[in-house]
C-alpha cells in the first residue's frame, strides 16, 4: 500500500502556464477512495478512504512535477490551465496506470484515478482521488525531499 501511496504522490503537478516562474511548489491534500480486490475470487479485500499530503516541485522549463517522496521527476503535459500526469509502470512487483489531473490557475487542485495489480499478492486496487492544493516555498519540498531521500 505505501508503494501505491509513493505512485499517487509522483502523480500530483504543476502551476498557472501565464506564471512568470519556471519552479512552483505545491502542497496538496488529497482524499483517496480505495478498494482492495482478489483477483482469483474477484471478493473485495477491503474498501476505504484515506487523506494524503504531498509537496511537488513543478518545472515548466522541463514540463516535470517532482514529488517529495520520489527520488526522481515525472514528465507532464500542460494543456491550457491542467497539467496531465499519465503514469504507467509495469515491473516484476506491480502493474500501475494513474491518470492524474491537475488544475493550474488558483484555486488549485488535483484529481485523478488509477489501478495499481500487486503481482504476488494477486490484488488489484482501484482508486479515485481529489483535493486542494495551495503554492508553498521551496524550502518546505527540500527539507522534507533530503530527510525522504537520504
Amino acid at each position: 500500500m505505501q508503494r501505491l501511496m509513493l505512485l499517487i504522490s509522483a502523480l500530483l503537478v504543476s502551476s498557472p502556464p501565464a506564471s512568470s516562474k519556471d519552479i512552483f511548489y505545491l502542497k496538496c491534500k488529497v482524499t483517496a477512495d480505495m478498494m482492495t480486490t482478489d483477483l482469483t475470487t474477484s471478493k473485495v479485500i477491503e474498501d476505504r478512504t484515506i487523506d494524503h499530503i504531498s509537496i511537488l516541485k513543478i518545472d515548466f522549463k522541463t514540463s516535470t512535477a517532482h514529488d517529495m517522496y520520489s527520488p526522481e521527476a515525472h514528465d507532464i503535459l500542460i494543456q491550457a490551465n491542467r497539467a496531465l500526469i499519465a503514469q504507467r509502470i509495469n515491473d516484476d512487483e506491480v502493474k500501475f496506470y494513474d491518470d492524474g489531473n491537475l488544475r493550474l490557475s488558483s484555486p488549485y487542485s488535483l484529481s485523478g484515478d488509477g489501478k495499481a495489480i500487486y503481482k504476488s499478492k494477486n490484488e488489484k486496487v482501484n482508486y479515485s482521488y481529489q483535493g486542494p492544493c495551495v503554492e508553498v516555498d521551496a524550502s518546505e519540498f527540500n527539507k522534507v525531499h533530503e530527510a525522504l531521500n537520504k
